[in-house]
């Protein structure tokens, strides 16, 4: 029971979710009730409003599922398009995202068949009557339409089975190796419900003639020497059926943005997509051609400096702070090299001298490998969830070193090149411009900054 109670509280409104399913159920079982007991008792049966009622009571259940899903995506979509940068809050997005598609799927299909399950038998007691030369009922057709909704309800408990078992075998492996896995699962799983759809498809088709055969049969020449069906009976049959047919009609308008929506793929997403924040410094109109790993971020502007979002006091203190993080993960990680790198995301206007300051700070703590971080801003037009933006970095690496620094033995291909000192350049944009070109080139870049300001 605890178990149910976390699955449901995984889904978004899974508590409201979970209520009208079992509200709906119970009231198609009341009435299923009422229909068979009237039957048996020879009472006049139930009219057929209260099973249309009935009927249209279980699309709450759909449509409860689709705003429960879609709000799990919306959560996802913050790992794409958000504005938080916190791991940890990513994190929690995807697994919220996830589990709630997850256990919302099964859960809305499984309480949809039921409650379609408990309407059919109501409507077939009170529509069937007995033939007195034969001891089993008879059914009207066009209750072997619901019958071809069970290929595409097979084939959503089928996807969200599989999902579950992929992400359960996915404990323990690296993320690079679980965003392939999950790609992988999810065409398969794509081919594998969009098999089921046809096949639902091709039976409500193939049934829907044989139910219409089967009524114009009876209502011409009558079953079982029963007398033809009345010309107002068959009206109604008829106008029901085409009311169905429309409302069939509108559900395919009104689901081709959501079709539209799943045919289109996400653009790819890529771990150094999460390392800045969005709204950030105007930086250099560049693409860099070294891919951004993590590491401390720091935000130059023209009027503050922030590390990992947070306004740092003044350069000793970013120099300490810094100092920190690099302890901290030597102590986090024993015997494993810290990899010097902090990314610089600086407006593409800071002067070098600004600019020369900072990377003083960061030379101080021994992040002898940063890398400047250049951002641009995608915009993606979604069919159902419009237009959405994200911030994509690219990077260029250099080695960090004092102007009174002597090559050393550990300063591998940085030791002969010829120094970039920064203050060459009026701006950063400039510099940025340059590093980025001898990267592009293949060459390994060393930035030099005077140890004392001038």
């Amino acid at each position: 029971m605890s178990g149910l109670l976390a699955s449901i509280d995984d889904i978004v409104y899974g508590r409201a979710l979970a209520g009208l399913a079992a509200v709906v159920i119970l009231f198609e079982l009341a009435v299923s009730i009422s229909a068979l007991r009237r039957q048996r008792s020879g009472q006049a049966p139930l009219s057929s409003r209260t099973h249309a009622i009935a009927g249209a009571v279980i699309a709450a259940l759909p449509v409860a599922l689709g705003f429960s899903v879609h709000a799990a995506r919306r959560l996802m979509l913050d790992v794409y398009f958000g504005s938080s940068v916190d791991p940890g809050e990513k994190a929690a997005a995807i697994s919220r995202g996830l589990a709630g598609q997850m256990n919302a799927i099964p859960l809305g299909v499984s309480s949809t068949l039921l409650a379609l399950g408990l309407w059919f038998a109501g409507t077939a007691y009170t529509l069937s009557k007995r033939r007195p030369e034969r001891s089993y009922w008879s059914l009207p057709p066009i209750l072997l339409v619901p019958v071809g909704l069970l290929g595409t309800a097979i084939g959503a408990l089928e996807w969200s089975t599989g999902m579950i078992k992929t992400f359960a075998a996915m404990a323990g492996l690296p993320p690079e190796e679980k965003s392939a896995i999950v790609e992988q699962q999810l065409d398969v799983a794509r081919g594998e419900l969009t098999a089921y759809a046809w096949a639902s498809v091709l039976s409500i088709a193939a049934l829907a003639v044989i139910a219409v055969f089967l009524t114009v049969s009876r209502a011409r020449s009558g079953v079982g020497g029963e007398t033809p069906a009345r010309p107002r009976a068959t009206r109604l049959t008829l106008a029901v059926s085409a009311a169905a047919l429309a409302l069939a009609g509108l559900l395919m308008l009104a689901g081709r943005p959501l079709a539209a929506e799943n045919d289109l793929r996400w653009p790819p997403a890529t771990v150094w997509q999460f390392v800045v924040r969005p709204g950030g410094p105007v930086t250099p109109d560049v693409v860099g051609p070294d891919a951004p790993e993590r590491g401390p971020v720091l935000t130059v502007s023209r009027d503050s400096v922030r590390l990992d979002g947070a306004v740092v006091d003044d350069l000793t203190d970013l120099e300490l702070k810094l100092g920190t993080l690099a302890n901290n993960f030597k102590l986090l990680h024993p015997g494993q090299d810290f990899d010097e790198l902090a990314l610089i995301q600086a407006d593409k206007a800071t002067p070098s001298a600004r600019l020369a300051s900072v990377l003083r700070a960061v030379r101080g703590a021994w992040y002898y490998r940063p890398m400047f971080a250049f951002t641009v801003t995608e915009t993606h037009a979604r069919p159902m969830f419009g237009k959405l933006e994200r911030v994509v970095v690219t990077g260029a690496r250099f080695r960090l070193a004092f102007t009174e620094d002597e090559p050393e033995d550990d300063w591998g291909e940085w030791k002969t090149v010829p120094p970039v000192p920064v203050e060459r350049f009026a701006d950063y944009g400039a510099l940025a411009r340059h590093v980025v070109e001898l990267r592009r080139a293949g060459k390994p870049v060393l930035v030099t900054i005077p140890q004392s300001a001038r």
